[in-house]
């Protein structure tokens, strides 16, 4: 009996053992979890989106001291729908309608709707699985693109990776000040978090900008210095970034190239915040 019964107790131990050794395999801990991260919309949602953003510039001039206004907000506000069409390897293709577009100008006047040419636009671009954007239609727009989905370039990463997992993406930037000009922001990611269930991954973003311009015909340059920081989430059951929220600061100095001139500096706060969900 007695050995029985410390067979038993031998057999128990054995068994919350086996238990306690299987609850460690079960709770892997998140971080340990690789994960894909794609822009992967299902064909036949509608995905409705809000973009507002506001620039705000302050500029100095030594030479043009009480000359005009140094200070101006602008402001844009869209709506639009993105209207998954078709798989492909690479991404979706997706049909892209913008539905209103409200924009307040940098002189500061009143918040205004666009011409109606922009709203109801379509056009049709791939959506790539890295966030990556290419316009292959604009209708009958003539080639125009809306601001709200023109080309754009990857923020996901290439491969699967953990949480606390980090990488790193080049993109381009409009800002130029006068003569335009594009910028490029070498930009950090990361993998923050996941939600309880997994379909919610929280991701974080940090980088520098630096850029000089041509010189004018006069030998006057431009030289573009800032940061970039935000974040956002995407719903890998959406398969789409619903929240995104960005800050640009750039800090661009002016010469003219004449000797003796001073330099003027602009400096630009563009905040940007973009919210989308499935709806009908």
């Amino acid at each position: 009996m007695g050995s029985d019964v410390t067979s038993l107790r031998v057999r128990a131990r054995g068994v919350r053992r086996v238990l306690a050794l299987a609850g460690l395999l079960v709770a892997v801990p998140a971080s340990a979890q690789r994960v894909r991260l794609e822009i992967r919309p299902q064909v036949g949602d509608t995905i409705h989106m809000q973009l507002d953003q506001e620039i705000e510039m302050n500029s100095s001039s030594p030479e043009a001291s009480g000359a005009g206004p140094k200070s101006m907000i602008g402001s844009t506000h869209m709506r639009t729908r993105a209207i998954p069409l078709r798989r492909l390897v690479s991404g979706t293709l997706v049909l892209a309608v913008t539905d209103s577009v409200a924009i307040a100008p940098m002189s500061g006047t009143r918040l205004a709707a666009t011409p109606r040419p922009v709203e109801g636009a379509r056009m049709t671009m791939i959506v790539k699985l890295d966030g990556g954007m290419e316009v292959i239609d604009t209708g009958e727009h003539d080639g125009e693109t809306s601001p709200f989905f023109a080309p754009t370039p990857p923020m996901l990463p290439d491969a699967a990776v953990n949480v606390g997992g980090r990488w790193t993406r080049s993109l381009d930037l409009p800002i130029g000040i006068g003569s335009g000009g594009m910028a490029r922001v070498q930009a950090n990611f990361r993998l923050d978090s996941l939600s309880g269930n997994g379909d919610i991954a929280y991701i974080t973003m940090n980088g520098t900008l630096s850029r000089i311009g041509t010189p004018s015909r006069g030998g006057g340059s431009q030289r573009s210095t800032g940061t970039l920081s935000g974040r956002m989430q995407l719903d890998r059951r959406l398969g789409w970034i619903t929240d995104t929220y960005l800050v640009l600061n750039v800090r661009t100095v002016i010469t003219a190239g004449q000797p003796g001139s001073q330099a003027a500096q602009v400096q630009m706060k563009v905040t940007q915040r973009l919210r989308a969900m499935r709806g009908s």
